[in-house]
């Protein structure tokens, strides 16, 4: 459903979100939640999703650059 619905409206933020939540791949939920942000910069649950993600990876040098 996410999928389909990216395909027919890539530039909804909500979506891209919802395919961040729904991933098992690390990159591909960075990847979603970036694409989320690069839409909509004030999405708070995609901030504290991607910080979640950099947190699990141990990446506090990208986390701290962010802020």
């Amino acid at each position: 459903m996410c999928l389909g619905g990216l395909l027919l409206e890539g530039e909804n933020n909500e979506f891209w979100v919802t395919l961040g939540c729904l991933s098992d791949h690390n990159a591909l939920r960075q990847h979603a939640f970036i694409r989320g942000l690069q839409l909509d910069v004030s999405l708070a649950v995609a901030w504290a999703y991607l910080g979640k993600v950099m947190l699990y990876r141990c990446d506090f040098k990208f986390s701290d650059s962010i802020c």
